[in-house]
């Protein structure tokens, strides 16, 4: 294994765009399946993230964070609803995942057409998971990956091991650095803002 130097000259700071995965859902012991199970969206507009995933089976979720005005939303579309989510729980959920050492390894790999280091992530519990990722533009925001909390380049491909043993492995397909409609980060006219405690109580 081996650290790979910084840029040495100018970085290209990634301040607003859009990244594109698929999504491939398997059980431990099983290969990755060939075709993608859904597509996970990660959009950025400054301080602005809003992350989408869609599910083959249904599935569907949306959750804007406001870095500066330190809000966080889950939109609901099938309720037509906002929730309310407190930013200092959702950090809180991150906190096992913080201080991980991004090592590098030998070799690269060309994912999407986008060229790729190969790599490892160290978490503070001893585990391990391999990554590939791009050191073609440099992140600001410390949230935009659960897992990565405050990592520096794009992953290109990872995964998201659940402890019911489901495994969820991510491809970049595209990304993107250009302008983005503000209009994403807000909420549809026809959606309720409500509390997380009032749609726990629409669903008992």
């Amino acid at each position: 294994m081996l650290v790979t130097p910084l840029f040495a000259s100018a970085q290209n700071y990634f301040v607003e765009g859009r990244a594109v995965y698929s999504i491939y859902v398997r059980t431990e012991g099983q290969p990755v399946p060939t075709k993608p199970s859904g597509s996970y969206t990660i959009t950025i507009k400054g301080g602005l993230i809003r992350k989408d995933i869609n599910m083959a089976n249904g599935f569907s979720n949306s959750l804007i964070y406001d870095r500066a005005g330190n809000s966080a939303l889950s939109l609901q579309s099938d309720k037509r609803v906002a929730i309310q989510l407190d930013p200092s729980e959702l950090r809180q959920k991150l906190n096992r995942f913080e201080g991980f050492r991004l090592v590098d390894m030998d070799g690269s790999e060309t994912v999407s057409g986008i060229q790729g280091n190969k790599a490892k992530i160290i978490y503070k519990d001893g585990s391990s998971p391999e990554i590939v990722y791009s050191r073609q533009w440099t992140l600001k925001e410390p949230e935009i990956f659960d897992r990565f909390p405050g990592i520096l380049y794009f992953p290109l491909a990872f995964e998201y091991k659940n402890e019911d043993g489901m495994i969820m492995s991510f491809k970049a397909e595209q990304i993107t650095s250009a302008p983005v409609e503000s209009a994403l980060f807000r909420i549809p006219p026809d959606y309720k803002i409500i509390s997380h405690e009032e749609y726990l109580k629409m669903n008992k």
